[in-house]
This record gives C-alpha cells, structure tokens and sequence, in this order.
C-alpha cells in the first residue's frame, strides 16, 4: 500500500494552489492530502503538528525577496524537503534555488507539463537518500575523528619511546638522530643490553609515514620485546618478525630493518638485514669504510624465508653506522651505496653524537636538500 504523502503549499496566490489540486485530481488524489499556508512564520508549526511530508513553495513576484524566505524555510525545517516553484526556470535562478537548500526547481509551466505525483515521489526519495547518505557521513567523520585521535596518541607515544638520543654504557656509546616527517614516524629504532657486554640494536623502517605508520612500528617493537627473550641471533629475530609481520599486516604493509648484536666480550658484530640500507663500518685500524654486505627481503614480503646473518670483527675505537632510506633519497636524487662511504666524517675521533650530526649535515649537502621528503633516522655505535 502506497503512503498518503501529506503536502503543504505555501503560496498567497490561490490560482497556484488550484493548480496543484487540478495536477492532484489528474493522478490519484487518495494518496496526497493538502494544506494550504500563506504564512511562512506558521509554515514550520503546521508541518511538525500534520507530519508534512514535503513543503511547495510558490516564488512569485519579487524573486530576490523569495529567496530569502527560501533559505529561512529550508534552515526551519531541515528535515523536511522543499520544492521551488517561480515563473521562469533558468540556470541561474535554479542553482540559487538549489543552494538555498531546496531540493528540486521548476517553473510554473514545467509544472503543468509534468506528472506532479512524480515531481513528489521523486523528490522525497531523493531527499531521503541523501539525508540517510548525510548520516553515514556524520557517522564516518565521527569514527574518523576517534581514529585520528588515535593515531595522534600512537605517534606521541612513539616519540616518548623515541626520545633518548644517546645511550652510554660501559663499552660502548649511541647516538642516534631522528627526524619524522610529520607526527608519528615509520622509523623506529630501539637498543637493549642483554647483559654485561652484549647489546641487540633494531632499527626498522615501515612502508609510509606519519601516525599509521607509527603505530605498525609499535606492533614492530612489541614482536621484537617479544621474541628477544628468547632468541637474540639476528637472523633468527629477523624469520620471526618477517612471519608476524605478513601474519599481521597480511602484504598490506612492508618493512626494511637491521637487527645488530655487538658482543664486546668477542670484538664481533652479527647482523641481519633485511632490504634495508646497508650499514658502515668505519675501523681505526685500516682508517677505512667497510660496507656491511647482507642480502635478505623485506620484512612481511616472503613469510618462509631464511634469513642469514655475517658477522664482523671490530677494534676500540670504531665505529659503525645504521640509517633508514630517508638519509640518502628525496624525489630527485639517490646517495648509491658507494657513495655513502663519503658520508663518514673527516673526523672519526670526534665524539659520536657529534660524528653523527656531521653525518647527516654530509648527506643533506650530497642530496642538496634541508627537507628531506621521509623520515630520516642515523644511528652511530661507537667501541669504546
């Protein structure tokens, strides 16, 4: 059964209102029931106590003037559509009419030509769907909002755990630099002493940045909390992150990474990496740069893969150096692998803090840039 649609007419001229009984008269008047108002100010009292369906303005004479009382009816009864209905029907005229907030305009003879029980359906329907369309934005930018909020909370929980930029124990000394590219990072790094002489250091990059990016690298640091109670083999953490991460993020995210294990008891260094920007090795010794060759994929990418490991000797003094892509990539311009070499500082003696400053300012010059476009994380560990 098809619901009677109640509609109130608000004209002061009583030829339009016959007109619109006449259009009624020629369909199936059993489903409309008509109200006559000519006062806009009784117009919204009328259409809450009889339940209007739809309102049908009448804009004659002096347009400008309608208008406004077009704006004034559409903003007074905001749940209820209105049609606007004037002499002439030009663009002009329609698009004012439209965004006054009427949901339909016609002129006077579109009115005659057309079948009026179809201008009411069709209007109605349109009006509903957009006000249920209009709710599920609302609702959207709602949750929207409560994820962001979210999000925000992850990056600034991130930059507390990311807040420490130098870590001095007994035998050897970090620095490290961190520069997000907008709040909350896809960078993370983090180091822990196992005990007396050996220290596991992670530094990750995920695919992206900002908040999002932030929170899979909390995800990243709790796996790595997870596994390093038992096991602390680069390799083996590197399998079992790479399989949590394709579990988790299921291909939809990647990371680079490079696990490290110094054992000052044994001089070596082990590490793992995994698609990640390869690591230097400055030593005192020789007085040269050594690149730290691993070749694995990235994390998240192949979940059965065996990751390896090398390891290298190393003396007092030296130095090794650990960074994400964003310290030697923009848009325009890649720092190859040999020409990071370049980027160890003249002066090695010089304190690690400050040699991984130098580090950074070296590779800004090499890529002609004091804005990187991603985030940029160095890390240097130096043997005492």
């Amino acid at each position: 059964m098809i619901k009677r649609q109640r509609v109130l007419v608000l004209s002061e001229n009583e030829d339009f209102f016959q007109l619109i009984v006449t259009k009624l008269l020629a369909t199936t008047l059993q489903n409309f029931v008509m109200k006559k108002c000519n006062d806009i100010n009784s117009a919204e009292s009328i259409s809450r106590e009889l339940h209007i369906d739809i309102v049908i303005l009448h804009m004659e004479n002096d347009f400008k003037s309608k208008l406004l009382t077009l704006l004034t009816l559409c903003r007074s009864l905001s749940a209820i559509p209105v049609i606007s209905i004037s002499e002439s029907s030009d663009l002009e005229s329609t698009l004012e009419c439209l965004q006054a907030g009427a949901q339909d305009h016609l002129s006077s003879e579109e009115l005659s030509r057309a079948s009026f029980q179809k201008i009411v359906y069709r209007t109605i329907e349109r009006f509903r769907f957009r006000k249920v369309n209009l709710d599920r934005i609302c609702e959207l930018q709602k949750i929207n909002k409560l994820y962001e909020e979210e999000l925000k909370l992850a990056g600034r929980i991130q930059e507390v755990t990311m807040a420490d930029r130098f870590f001095d124990f007994p035998d050897i000394a970090v620095a490290v630099e961190h520069h997000p590219l907008e709040s909350g990072s896809g960078d993370f790094f983090h180091i822990i002493q196992l005990d007396p002489g050996r220290y596991l250091i992670f530094l990750t990059d995920v695919t992206g940045h900002g908040t999002p990016a932030a929170l899979y690298t909390m995800m990243m640091r709790s796996e790595f909390n997870n596994i390093i109670h038992d096991e602390h083999s680069p390799a083996a953490i590197c399998k079992f992150l790479n399989r949590r991460m394709h579990e988790i993020l299921y291909t939809h995210h990647f990371a680079t990474a490079v696990v490290v294990l110094v054992d000052t008891n044994s001089s070596t260094l082990t590490y793992a990496n995994a698609g990640h920007p390869l690591p230097l090795y400055y030593s005192t010794t020789t007085e040269k740069v050594i690149v730290l060759e691993n070749s694995n994929p990235l994390m998240g990418l192949m979940p059965d893969w065996e990751f390896s490991e090398d390891q290298v000797q190393f003396g007092h003094e030296d130095t090794f150096c650990i960074f994400t892509d964003g310290a030697t990539t923009t848009a325009k311009t890649i720092i190859t692998t040999e020409q990071t070499l370049d980027l160890i500082p003249n002066h090695p003696s010089m304190n690690i803090e400050n040699w991984v400053q130098a580090f950074i300012s070296n590779a800004f010059t090499r890529l002609n840039t004091s804005q990187p476009n991603d985030d940029v994380t160095v890390v240097g560990i130096r043997i005492k």
